[in-house]
């Protein structure tokens, strides 16, 4: 075997990758991808391609055997001829094929085989029932799927491209790649993010940064989900748990949402914690609910739980605390699932906080995924640079986000989160903190 080169020119690189598989199989790698005009005059006006190098094994044909002396005896005395291997073929098709309730409706036929005439049958085995051999079925890919794989091979192409030493990023792009990177934004959710705005700006336009950074942010908006934050119907009780590691701010959340439906939105409002591995968790929660007039109780098992929102079912919304621990603990979130499930809850939001790093980030969501979070909740947006991270969590988790906190002041420092707001703070950045950050984005 020997590799060689091929060229594949095509209008989109789907459709290029897509023949490479069809002609070369699996097997075949991407040595360069780049664009070329084909036809037109001289070079000008041809039609743009995508074309591909392609390094593909050739396979060399083995060269035919001698066959032996046996082989030339055996087949000179009419051993398997074709009347007796034929039979024999037959004899075994009715072995393997499908027996009832194994994908075939029709009953296996009982014919008897001549070879085996007078010999005693194999202990288990009965004449004429088929042995139950079902049919394989056929691997198929689905489409969503491949969407995905082809979308992450076109990303990572993207990443190649942009940090190539040549060939790579206009050079009055490479910024921009490099601040998202910076800010916390995965470098392949970054470099697509920015080759997404080069091929939908014109030359003219790259140079003019303020509209480069404007078509930055409807972009990175165009990829964020959200809810709309907690929405409340008229007779009719919301239950909203809010869940995450220990000390990511989800009592102060809980604080936060609390003042502004009951003071603001004028609801009623109560709480129910089932934190009570945390010292004074309790506590804490219980001074925010004098303050803001919200009636409290505390349970200490599912049947607790279900005790206490069967209490508040008058109520509007009931905001449940629940106890943090380590993302690892498979025992904890055991637990917590019970909890959740004896609480009926109509919404679960994770909440995260951005100063974390992206791995821990990751593996917070992947395992409480476990959980069925319905959104995403960032906290403490004001101690941290990286606000970035948002972006790449919310696009690979695929969840909506739902609030920011982005300071300590009760009720003021929270917002409910929108695609332009989290592309602001995503795309400018802001190294202010508080309420003041929030609003300036």
């Amino acid at each position: 075997m020997k590799q060689r080169l091929q060229i594949i020119r095509s209008d989109t690189l789907d459709e290029a990758w897509r023949e490479m598989r069809r002609r070369y199989g699996p097997d075949a790698v991407v040595l360069r991808t780049t664009q070329v005009r084909e036809g037109g005059w001289f070079g000008l006006f041809g039609k743009k391609k995508v074309e591909l190098t392609v390094s593909c094994v050739e396979e060399k044909p083995e060269p035919a055997r001698s066959k032996s002396v046996y082989e030339k005896e055996y087949l000179n005395v009419g051993v398997g001829s074709d009347e007796r291997f034929q039979s024999t073929v037959s004899h075994f098709k009715n072995l393997v094929q499908p027996t009832p309730g194994s994908g075939s409706t029709e009953p296996c036929p009982e014919k008897p085989n001549p070879h085996f005439q007078g010999q005693t049958p194999v202990s288990g085995a009965t004449t004429g029932v088929a042995v139950p051999f079902s049919k394989p079925k056929p691997a198929v890919q689905d489409a969503e799927t491949l969407r995905r794989e082809l979308q992450e091979v076109r990303e990572k192409l993207d990443v190649l491209l942009a940090e190539a030493p040549v060939g790579g990023l206009p050079s009055e792009a490479i910024p921009y790649y490099r601040e998202l990177v910076e800010r916390g934004v995965s470098r392949r959710l970054a470099a697509a993010l920015v080759m997404r705005v080069l091929r939908e700006t014109t030359l003219r336009a790259r140079g003019d940064k303020a509209l480069f950074r404007t078509k930055m942010k409807l972009e990175a908006a165009s990829r964020f989900r959200t809810t709309g934050g907690i929405v409340l119907a008229p007779g009719k009780c919301r239950v909203v748990a809010l869940m995450g590691t220990t000390g990511v701010g989800k009592t102060t959340a809980i604080a936060k949402l609390a003042a502004h439906y009951a003071v603001v939105r004028r609801a009623r409002v109560a709480f129910v914690t089932a934190d009570t591995y945390r010292v004074a968790a309790p506590e804490q929660l219980n001074v925010y609910a004098d303050i803001i007039g919200v009636p409290m109780k505390i349970a200490d098992d599912p049947r607790e739980v279900a005790m206490a929102i069967r209490a508040f079912r008058s109520y509007d919304l009931v905001l449940m605390d629940t106890a943090g621990g380590s993302m690892f603990n498979v025992r904890h979130l055991h637990e917590l699932k019970a909890i959740l499930g004896a609480a009926q809850t109509d919404e679960r939001i994770l909440v995260l906080t951005v100063g974390s790093t992206i791995d821990d980030l990751r593996a917070a969501v992947e395992n409480y995924r476990s959980l069925q979070p319905t959104s995403l909740m960032f906290s403490k947006l004001d101690e941290t640079r990286q606000l970035g991270v948002m972006y790449t969590i919310a696009v690979e988790s695929g969840l909506p986000v739902s609030y920011l906190s982005v300071g300590q002041e009760v009720p003021d420092d929270i917002r409910t989160a929108t695609p332009e707001l989290l592309a602001a703070l995503v795309i400018e950045g802001n190294a202010r903190s508080g309420k003041a950050s929030a609003e300036s984005a």
